[in-house]
């Protein structure tokens, strides 16, 4: 994966932080690389794109995408989170929040899984 991660935990919470821009071909990896954490027992999954400044389609499908499989199989929940307006700005004008939990700070994504 040629993403730049970097992963902690808080609780029981695995937090993933992407420090790079996410390209239309890291799309595939990174949704592999979320599932293999599925299959290692990570249930509650933080994703924090610190360097997203917007959503494109890719990025929309490939996140349902997650979204579909973490609800076929009952598997973990998956939260996202980004500070970015432009991600905002697409969040609200599509109405994603109905579909994703959506948040601006990771401490307050930690604490939803309460």
């Amino acid at each position: 994966m040629s993403l730049r991660t970097e992963i902690h935990r808080t609780n029981d919470v695995l937090v993933i932080s992407v420090l790079s821009p996410v390209r239309r071909g890291d799309w595939e990896d990174l949704c592999k690389f979320i599932m293999g954490l599925w299959t290692k027992g990570n249930k509650n999954i933080i994703l924090n794109f610190v360097c997203m400044r917007r959503l494109d389609v890719v990025a929309i499908a490939s996140l349902s995408a997650l979204f579909i499989l973490s609800q076929c199989t009952r598997g973990p929940l998956i939260k996202i989170v980004s500070d970015s307006p432009g991600v905002w700005n697409i969040i609200g004008s599509l109405k994603l929040n109905r579909l994703f939990d959506f948040f601006q700070d990771e401490a307050t994504a930690v604490s939803s899984f309460s």
